[in-house]
């Protein structure tokens, strides 16, 4: 009698998940890997609520534009990081408090997680066949 071809596929898909096991369980051995992979997961976390409420906004007309554009996106952001942690360094160096960011919802760390979460998409993007 034949294997059902459903139940190959759950047979490939139990052994994937069980590779997956192993491997994320030997990453999660060590620091600073434990604390990256947990950046890693609320960084995914919130790309998949802002593309619920975005869409993917972020693709223009062909793919070339599309990696441009999230160029772009990353660029601004990594300025505006440059400009947070600058600010936050020179209020270190002279005792002063940093100035509160004028946009109150997006301080340096949140900033960095648009910054990785771009990185994430770009990376897809640009590796799209």
């Amino acid at each position: 009698m034949s294997e059902h071809p459903t139940d190959r596929m759950i047979r490939t898909i139990d052994g994937a998940a069980a590779d997956l096991r192993e491997r994320l369980e030997a990453l999660l051995q060590s620091e600073p890997t434990r604390s990256w992979m947990h950046a890693a997961l609320l960084n995914c976390e919130l790309l998949g609520l802002k593309n619920r409420d975005y869409g993917s906004s972020f693709r223009a007309g062909t793919r070339a534009e599309t990696v441009y554009g999230l160029l772009v996106r990353i660029g601004d952001k990594v300025a505006r990081a440059r400009k947070l942690a600058k600010a936050a360094m020179l209020a270190e160096m002279t005792g002063s408090e940093a100035p509160a960011p004028a946009v109150a919802d997006e301080p340096l760390q949140a900033t960095l997680q648009d910054l990785a979460c771009y990185a994430l998409i770009l990376q897809v993007e640009a590796g799209a066949e």
